[in-house]
Protein backbone atom coordinates (compact mmCIF):
# COMPACT_ATOMS: atom_id res chain seq x y z
CA UNK A 1 0.00 0.00 0.00
CA UNK A 2 1.11 3.49 -0.57
CA UNK A 3 -0.39 6.50 1.47
CA UNK A 4 -0.32 10.27 1.11
CA UNK A 5 -2.41 12.77 3.45
CA UNK A 6 -2.64 16.45 4.32
CA UNK A 7 -3.85 19.07 5.85
CA UNK A 8 -3.87 22.71 6.19
CA UNK A 9 -5.15 26.13 7.49
CA UNK A 10 -5.44 29.32 6.04
CA UNK A 11 -6.08 32.22 8.44
CA UNK A 12 -6.65 35.59 6.69
CA UNK A 13 -6.77 38.95 8.74
CA UNK A 14 -7.95 41.72 6.18
CA UNK A 15 -7.91 45.54 7.04
CA UNK A 16 -11.15 46.80 7.18
CA UNK A 17 -11.86 44.37 10.08
CA UNK A 18 -12.15 41.04 10.88
CA UNK A 19 -10.53 37.35 9.88
CA UNK A 20 -11.55 34.39 8.31
CA UNK A 21 -10.21 30.60 8.47
CA UNK A 22 -10.18 27.38 6.26
CA UNK A 23 -9.60 23.88 7.50
CA UNK A 24 -8.56 21.34 4.67
CA UNK A 25 -7.48 17.83 4.36
CA UNK A 26 -7.12 15.14 2.21
CA UNK A 27 -6.16 11.69 2.08
CA UNK A 28 -5.23 9.10 -0.64
CA UNK A 29 -4.30 5.26 -0.83
CA UNK A 30 -3.36 3.41 -3.15
CA UNK A 31 -3.02 -0.32 -3.13
CA UNK A 32 -0.13 -1.53 -5.29
CA UNK A 33 -0.83 -4.99 -6.28
CA UNK A 34 -4.10 -4.45 -7.43
CA UNK A 35 -4.11 -0.70 -8.59
CA UNK A 36 -6.82 0.17 -6.69
CA UNK A 37 -7.15 3.70 -5.42
CA UNK A 38 -9.26 5.77 -3.13
CA UNK A 39 -9.34 9.57 -2.45
CA UNK A 40 -11.31 12.14 -0.15
CA UNK A 41 -10.94 15.35 0.63
CA UNK A 42 -12.84 18.04 2.83
CA UNK A 43 -12.93 21.53 3.43
CA UNK A 44 -14.69 24.07 6.23
CA UNK A 45 -14.04 27.46 6.08
CA UNK A 46 -15.26 30.26 8.72
CA UNK A 47 -18.30 31.44 7.04
CA UNK A 48 -19.63 27.63 7.22
CA UNK A 49 -18.57 26.87 3.19
CA UNK A 50 -17.90 23.20 3.23
CA UNK A 51 -17.07 20.64 0.51
CA UNK A 52 -16.40 16.89 0.94
CA UNK A 53 -15.35 14.93 -2.38
CA UNK A 54 -14.47 11.18 -2.81
CA UNK A 55 -12.72 9.15 -5.59
CA UNK A 56 -12.61 5.60 -6.31
CA UNK A 57 -10.44 4.36 -9.53
CA UNK A 58 -8.06 1.26 -10.66
CA UNK A 59 -5.48 1.41 -12.62
CA UNK A 60 -3.95 -1.62 -14.78
CA UNK A 61 -2.19 -2.78 -18.27
CA UNK A 62 -5.56 -4.81 -19.32
CA UNK A 63 -4.41 -4.32 -23.38
CA UNK A 64 -0.76 -4.51 -23.12
CA UNK A 65 -0.03 -1.27 -24.61
CA UNK A 66 0.32 0.46 -21.57
CA UNK A 67 -1.78 1.33 -17.91
CA UNK A 68 -5.29 2.14 -18.11
CA UNK A 69 -6.55 4.46 -15.47
CA UNK A 70 -10.51 4.41 -15.16
CA UNK A 71 -11.97 6.53 -11.93
CA UNK A 72 -14.82 7.94 -10.77
CA UNK A 73 -15.61 10.81 -8.36
CA UNK A 74 -18.18 13.26 -6.31
CA UNK A 75 -18.27 16.38 -5.17
CA UNK A 76 -20.41 18.11 -2.42
CA UNK A 77 -20.45 21.53 -1.74
CA UNK A 78 -22.41 23.85 0.57
CA UNK A 79 -22.34 27.90 0.83
CA UNK A 80 -19.87 27.51 -2.02
CA UNK A 81 -21.49 31.23 -3.47
CA UNK A 82 -24.55 31.88 -1.10
CA UNK A 83 -25.61 31.21 2.30
CA UNK A 84 -28.35 28.02 2.04
CA UNK A 85 -26.58 26.87 -1.87
CA UNK A 86 -25.70 23.29 -2.86
CA UNK A 87 -23.82 22.04 -5.28
CA UNK A 88 -22.74 18.36 -6.47
CA UNK A 89 -21.00 17.12 -9.41
CA UNK A 90 -19.70 13.21 -10.54
CA UNK A 91 -17.59 12.60 -13.04
CA UNK A 92 -15.82 9.87 -14.68
CA UNK A 93 -12.64 9.53 -16.43
CA UNK A 94 -10.64 7.43 -18.35
CA UNK A 95 -6.78 7.22 -19.48
CA UNK A 96 -5.02 5.46 -21.83
CA UNK A 97 -1.10 5.27 -22.20
CA UNK A 98 0.36 3.86 -24.91
CA UNK A 99 4.21 3.08 -23.47
CA UNK A 100 5.54 2.79 -27.11
CA UNK A 101 4.79 6.27 -28.20
CA UNK A 102 5.59 7.95 -25.03
CA UNK A 103 1.51 9.29 -24.91
CA UNK A 104 -1.47 9.38 -23.22
CA UNK A 105 -4.91 9.44 -24.47
CA UNK A 106 -8.05 10.56 -21.71
CA UNK A 107 -11.67 11.05 -22.12
CA UNK A 108 -14.44 12.10 -19.47
CA UNK A 109 -17.73 13.33 -18.71
CA UNK A 110 -18.97 15.38 -15.88
CA UNK A 111 -22.46 16.33 -14.62
CA UNK A 112 -22.50 19.71 -12.30
CA UNK A 113 -25.39 20.81 -10.52
CA UNK A 114 -26.40 23.50 -8.51
CA UNK A 115 -29.45 25.22 -5.93
CA UNK A 116 -29.68 27.95 -4.09
CA UNK A 117 -32.24 29.21 -1.42
CA UNK A 118 -33.87 31.33 -3.94
CA UNK A 119 -36.87 30.23 -6.01
CA UNK A 120 -34.49 30.61 -9.03
CA UNK A 121 -33.99 27.35 -10.99
CA UNK A 122 -30.74 25.58 -12.36
CA UNK A 123 -30.42 23.31 -14.91
CA UNK A 124 -27.55 20.31 -14.77
CA UNK A 125 -24.61 21.23 -16.91
CA UNK A 126 -23.00 18.36 -18.50
CA UNK A 127 -19.41 18.30 -19.61
CA UNK A 128 -17.17 16.61 -21.94
CA UNK A 129 -13.44 15.87 -22.42
CA UNK A 130 -11.27 14.07 -25.04
CA UNK A 131 -7.95 15.03 -25.83
CA UNK A 132 -4.01 13.52 -26.28
CA UNK A 133 -0.67 14.20 -24.37
CA UNK A 134 2.77 12.94 -26.38
CA UNK A 135 5.83 13.55 -24.93
CA UNK A 136 8.86 13.95 -26.71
Amino acid sequence: MKYSGGAGIMWTEVSWGGASHRLAGSFSALHMPSGFTVSVAACQNSADASYVYGKVGVTKNWFGIGATSVAIDYFKGNDQVASGDSSDTIGVGIVQNIDAADMEIYAGYRRHGYSDASPTTYQDIDSYMLGARWKF
